[in-house]
């Protein structure tokens, strides 16, 4: 269960330079007016092409509306610590996770087709002292001869588990980037600056939400979210449950509508598959 928990958990204005050109003492009082004219209106200009933070995310909202395809690799980390309630057996859980995610996504003829593999390493401590540390590699598809059943299977396994879609609704990229509307209508955005985030160039957006801050980098160019941060904690009373996660990822790379590529939801042959529910996807 606690797995399970883990899994869960773990799924900028332009900075302008000033321009400060020190004029020839050979050049008229006259010229020097009118370049200081001249770098008045350009500023103004520049002044006025700046973004809003609500626009940048405006924007990032408005990229999904184009897309029919997008792969990206990320990394992240994050740091889990659960207190539930004295009685419950599972205890405390104080966890680290490392993970890399190649993540592939199209929509053709209606139909969603999506690859996700992930490579996870977790090491912490629970309740008693003892140590845990793991290592696994996850794959999950949609598979190309029926798109409404994902294949699913961990590195090493000699069987592939094939479940019923979980996505009820039919999927479009627009819902993606629904889950910044939050951020215009719930939190208090500040543009904190451009910076350079994995060689991207990037806004630097930081939201105040109720729990905790959130912080978010998108690509000048295409406005894509190039990296995230969040850090929340939560207590409840009623229930005697404290919790705190902190976690990022960055982008390693990203491609909006890469060519459809079939052999990416194709099983390999040396692997079984056999029908299943999602309960029988959930590691022990």
């Amino acid at each position: 269960m606690k797995k399970a928990v883990i899994a869960t958990l773990i799924s900028s204005v332009t900075i302008l330079g000033a321009c400060n050109s020190d004029d020839s003492s050979t050049e008229s009082t006259e010229t020097d007016q009118v370049n200081e004219n001249e770098t008045t209106t350009t500023d103004e200009m520049d002044s006025n092409d700046e973004l809003t933070a609500e626009e940048i995310v405006e924007e990032a909202i408005a990229l999904y509306g184009d897309l029919e395809g997008l792969y990206v690799l990320r990394e992240g980390s994050g740091d889990l610590n659960f207190e539930p309630p004295e009685e419950d057996e599972a205890g405390n859980l104080d966890m680290e996770l490392e993970m890399s995610t190649y993540e592939w996504t199209y929509v053709t003829d209606g139909d969603l087709y999506n690859r996700t593999e992930s490579v996870m390493e977790s090491s912490g401590e629970e309740e008693g002292g003892e140590s845990t540390n793991a290592e696994s590699t996850s794959y999950s598809f949609t598979d190309i001869d029926e798109p409404s059943y994902l294949i699913t299977y961990n590195e090493g396994d000699e069987e592939a588990v094939r479940i019923e879609n979980p996505t009820t609704e039919e999927f479009t990229f627009d819902m993606i980037g629904e889950r910044y509307q939050g951020l215009l209508e719930e939190a208090e955005l500040t543009l904190e600056g451009e910076e350079e985030v994995n060689g991207y160039q990037a806004y630097h957006i930081t939201a105040e939400v109720d729990d905790g801050i959130e912080e978010y980098w998108f690509d000048t160019e295409t406005f894509f979210e190039v990296k995230g941060e969040i850090s929340m904690s939560s207590e409840s009373e009623e229930q005697s449950v404290d919790s705190s996660v902190t976690a990022g990822d960055t982008v390693i790379e990203y491609k909006l509508n890469p060519d459809f590529d079939e052999t990416l939801f194709q099983v390999p042959e040396d692997l079984e598959v056999v029908d299943g529910e999602i309960g029988d996807t959930i590691g022990e």
